[in-house]
């Protein structure tokens, strides 16, 4: 496998992470750096978050969205670089950013 067959396979198996619901907080520790800035529904601007509060917004995240899944729509890697377009499915608890509580979706986010 290349390196960047490999890249997509570690971005594949990030995403399969949430995809679990058995995830821990121990387990996505495999798949971070030290900080990482995401933007998303919750952060459209990003964030950037040390290893910590990374780990404390997930087991957060696991009492306010559960279940929820992810299909990757597009993969593009270049260089040492993974993007993902996704499709995102879960039910709320409460209102959460631009999701209501209940069943939400975001296509193509």
């Amino acid at each position: 496998m290349n390196e960047q067959e490999n890249l997509l396979d570690l971005a594949h198996r990030y995403i399969e992470f949430f995809n679990n619901p058995n995830g821990t907080a121990e387990k996505l520790g495999n798949f971070l750096a030290p900080e990482i800035e995401m933007p998303n529904k919750f952060a459209p601007a990003g964030r950037t978050n040390d290893y910590a509060k990374m780990l404390k917004n997930f087991q957060i995240g696991q009492k306010l969205v559960s279940p929820q899944s992810y299909r990757i729509d597009t993969a593009i890697v270049q260089g040492d670089t993974v993007a993902l377009e996704l499709s995102w499915e879960g039910i709320t608890v409460q209102a959460i950013g631009p999701f209501p509580t209940g069943r939400s979706k975001n296509r193509k986010g």
